[in-house]
């Protein structure tokens, strides 16, 4: 679990053995939960190995986003940072649509899938990814503010892991031009699919306590 409070150097998950000491060059305004950090599309957020998971996982990712364009990388998790196609995951915008990249291989060995609907522009939207562990597209799911998104699926070929050992960046993927501009609140990963009422339950309520006190088996990374 980050935060993203304004507190530069520490973010906690819910275990309590788990800690990340994080850096974080970005300024903060008030946000859905707390505050939320500004990213002005010259700065990313480098939480580290934390995050990982891969293609016999399931999991769910859960933030606040407030673009300010139609365009950048939401959060990613990629073996080399500087190869936006080399193995991990993505979440990104491109032309307002959200997209998640399960990658192994880019070329034939990876989900993509993309929403036909897209996230608002200058609005806080609660954004949330749920994976199945299915190696298949339709195990993917987007929700904007609790309601599942209609997709597309770009790639369905997914037939190894793709776990790695780099660091979950906030705002890029390594691709030049592609970093995220807005605000970005409340990063949340559990290791496990969330349902249908448990994100309802965070976009609508923010803090997701009801998940973390026994509502929900779930835990965080």
């Amino acid at each position: 679990h980050v935060p993203l409070n304004g507190n530069a150097e520490l973010a906690t998950g819910g275990n309590a053995d788990y800690q990340v000491a994080a850096r974080v060059p970005a300024t903060y305004v008030p946000g859905p939960v707390g505050k939320a950090a500004v990213l002005q599309g010259r700065e990313s957020i480098d939480l580290g190995d934390v995050g990982s998971f891969s293609s016999d996982n399931r999991v769910t990712l859960s933030l606040w986003i407030k673009p300010a364009s139609d365009n950048g990388a939401i959060l990613s998790k990629i073996g080399r940072p500087d190869d936006p196609q080399d193995e991990g995951y993505t979440l990104l915008l491109r032309d307002g649509r959200v997209r998640v990249y399960l990658t192994s291989t880019w070329a034939d060995d990876a989900l993509r899938v993309v929403t036909t609907t897209r996230a608002p522009v200058d609005r806080c939207t609660h954004l949330a990814v749920t994976y199945d562990g299915s190696h298949l597209a339709r195990g993917i799911g987007v929700y904007f503010d609790g309601r599942p998104q209609p997709m597309q699926i770009e790639l369905d070929s997914l037939f190894q892991g793709f776990g790695n050992d780099g660091p979950l960046r906030l705002g890029t993927n390594g691709e030049p031009g592609n970093e995220f501009r807005g605000a970005l609140d409340d990063l949340r990963l559990y290791d496990e699919q969330l349902a249908d009422d448990e994100i309802a339950l965070l976009a609508a309520r923010g803090s997701g306590s009801e998940i973390l006190h026994g509502e929900s088996s779930a835990r965080f990374f």
